[in-house]
């Protein structure tokens, strides 16, 4: 074999190599996994209780993962240093941290959404009977109705932030703003895919482990709670307990408890400014904890069967749902 071929040889070899490594430019995800298959949607109150359900979102490839979040978290005692309770400065603060989270995590898990579109703003959806209302200094100060809305450029998921009260959120505001996206995908931005399930962030009333009632995320969980979606399975945050049929616990990766939560950790990188949060990373007494159990609520036939750590509903109102009647805020 002459010079003359070598060179030919070496040119086309060359010549493949950057069509490759076009190709991964172009195209990352082509790179790193295939393309979702199913949809999950993870429920929470307030930027930075994605994490309540981390175990649940780490490497997998296979969702297309839709986090929702129902308030701006604008009420917060830490907004006194960016404008202000219920300010848009502190609104701002709190979703940028949101976003900036997603970024950074995305680096150690590239399952996870994190090269996201400029975000936009849905239209004002219909309120359907159901009452919008954020409570500011004043009650029902605004009533939002359209939502804020970031697409993963590696189809990987979205971000979808209503803005429907920090401390004031209700229950029929959480399952309308579910139907509102299950209802509208195409508008959002998310793929027509077989959903896989709906996780909702950390609540509990009792003590097996750390307590934590506020009523943002108990109406998230009474919501998934009382109604059955669409959705082969509704899991909510909770204590683990043993014996209890339908509840199950799931330890977050050391590589996903490093990247949020070790120096530097996207986490505290974000989310530092709202405080002195740590985490809890093998047992269960603090709101952030890599051991993460959840109640889990699957549909019969025709019907919803639930089952569900006791924990979950205080005694006074499971006694209410035994009953057959409604809870009320």
């Amino acid at each position: 074999m002459n010079v003359r071929t070598l060179m030919k040889l070496f040119i086309a070899f060359l010549a493949i190599i950057v069509m490759v490594l076009a190709v991964i430019v172009l195209n990352p995800r082509s790179a790193a996994a295939a393309a979702p298959t199913q949809l999950q949607y993870i429920v929470i109150p307030h930027p930075d209780d994605e994490w309540q359900a981390w175990s649940q979102v780490e490497n997998d490839p296979s969702t297309y993962k839709v986090f929702i979040v129902m308030t701006n978290g604008e009420q917060s005692g830490y907004c006194a240093n960016y404008g202000g309770k219920w300010s848009l400065t502190c609104e701002n603060k709190r979703l940028s941290s949101w976003t900036g989270f997603f970024k950074q995590m995305s680096a150690t898990d590239t399952t996870i959404p994190g090269n996201f579109t400029a975000q936009y703003a849905t239209r004002a959806f219909p309120a359907n009977g159901v009452t919008i209302c954020r409570d500011d200094a004043t009650p029902c100060a605004r009533s939002v109705r359209a939502a804020v809305v970031q697409n993963d450029l590696q189809e990987r998921g979205a971000l979808v932030s209503f803005n429907l009260g920090d401390g004031d959120l209700t229950e029929p505001e959480v399952d309308w703003a579910i139907d509102t996206v299950i209802a509208n995908k195409a508008e959002f931005g998310i793929p027509n895919l077989p959903v896989k399930n709906m996780v909702a962030s950390f609540a509990n009333t009792s003590d097996p482990c750390v307590k934590y009632t506020h009523p943002d995320h108990r109406n998230v969980h009474l919501a998934l709670y009382n109604r059955t979606y669409p959705v082969p399975a509704q899991l909510g945050a909770t204590c683990e307990s043993p014996g209890v049929t339908g509840n199950f616990t799931k330890q977050v990766t050391e590589q996903s408890m490093n990247a949020a939560w070790g120096k530097d950790g996207a986490f505290l990188t974000n989310y530092g400014w709202l405080g002195g949060y740590s985490i809890d990373r093998y047992g269960q007494t603090q709101i952030f904890m890599g051991k993460q159990s959840f109640w889990v609520k699957t549909p019969g036939a025709g019907t919803s069967t639930l089952k569900v750590a006791t924990s979950d509903l205080s005694a006074a109102e499971a006694a209410l749902k035994a009953a057959g009647l409604a809870y009320t805020k």
